[in-house]
């Protein structure tokens, strides 16, 4: 019997929680989209992937002009492979190149620069294997539909910066906890951020702000013990945490409920270097320099990349001549100076 009951609750809770989700869309009430991050990344990868796969048509259709091909079903079904291929070589060049980056997505010289790079390095990684493995179609299909991928993508990127905010108007709403300098700093960085549509709907006051407030134009919302039921009325996507102090056992347990309905939080210098590339030295506490640093790359994907195959590289073109000299070295060690040939210390 308590078992039952215990199922019908929660058969309940799932039937209410879904009809006040499906109400709060019929009326109109979701401003906004969970992640207009996802959103702008989704379309950046279908465009590129459209752009390739009409890249691939037209090499074919070009190709069997040259070769006396039919162009037709059988021919595009012989050679299906090439969309997959083509696109998803393109995807991963432009993901090394951070081509998916939204806020990098929104400079036109980095996009330019990354497009260029990544056409570069997928031209190359073809006719390196052009020559050990024969290409059917031949190479030159290959290099004609990589241009015209290259050249597609970088004036739908061209277009996409003149056009996104008019295609994807979607906001993120966001809820800053804190009223002090950090709030001030962050909050004037995400409305003024321009590629990812930030609204930010009020503040909630930190008890350690009470003193240090200063006039803006948006409301402070609450206090901390009121920020769930802030978050649950304004719709909130997002909570950034700007307070000034430690963090407080109310504070944490807020912070802890809103996570658990579903809204993420997100550490100020987090939020800021998300959006500037840089971190905000004067606003960070040694806990958060110390979680930042743990297993995160400092580098672009490419500079990770680039640095791994240059130190293996350099290992092993240095392997065997340190394998030759250094029996040499521990002779000379050990007949010039007493104790062990390898050096060490406590630090």
């Amino acid at each position: 019997m308590s078992t039952q009951l215990k199922s019908q609750t929660f058969t309940d809770v799932v039937v209410k929680n879904t009809a006040s989700s499906l109400g709060n869309i019929v009326a109109g009430e979701l401003k906004g989209f969970k992640s207009p991050v996802s959103e702008r990344r989704f379309a950046l990868l279908a465009g590129d992937a459209l752009i390739a796969a009409m890249a691939t048509l037209l090499g074919l259709w070009g190709w069997s002009l040259f070769a006396d091909q039919n162009f037709g079903r059988s021919l595009l079904m012989t050679y299906w492979y090439w969309y997959p291929v083509m696109i998803g070589v393109w995807w991963t060049l432009g993901w090394l190149n951070d081509l998916y980056h939204i806020s990098s997505s929104h400079d036109r010289k980095h996009s330019l620069t990354a497009i260029f790079l990544a056409g570069g390095m997928g031209a190359a990684i073809f006719f390196a294997l052009s020559l050990v493995m024969p290409f059917v179609p031949p190479f030159a299909f290959v290099l004609a539909t990589w241009v015209l991928t290259m050249l597609g993508v970088l004036g739908w990127r061209l277009a996409y910066l003149s056009l996104s905010d008019a295609l994807l108007p979607f906001s993120q709403r966001v809820l800053i906890v804190g009223r002090g300098a950090r709030a001030k700093v962050i909050g004037d960085v995400l409305k003024s951020h321009k590629s990812v549509r930030y609204e930010v709907v009020g503040y909630v006051e930190d008890e350690g702000d009470a003193s240090i407030r200063w006039q803006d134009d948006l409301p402070t919302l609450g206090t901390i013990g009121d920020l769930n039921d802030v978050a649950a009325e304004f719709n909130i996507h997002q909570v950034v945490v700007a307070s000034e102090g430690e963090v407080s056992t109310a504070l944490y347990n807020s912070l802890v409920h809103c996570q658990a309905n579903g809204v993420p939080i997100a550490w100020m210098p987090d939020a800021y270097e998300k959006l500037l590339h840089r971190i905000p030295v004067e606003y960070i506490d040694p806990s958060w320099s110390l979680f930042a640093v743990q297993d995160k790359p400092i580098f672009r994907r490419m500079q990770l990349v680039s640095k791994r195959l240059l130190d293996l590289s350099i290992f092993l073109l240095a392997l065997p001549v340190f394998l030759v000299v250094f029996p040499l070295l521990s002779i000379a060690i050990k007949l010039d100076s007493p104790g062990s040939i390898f050096y060490k210390q406590t630090r």
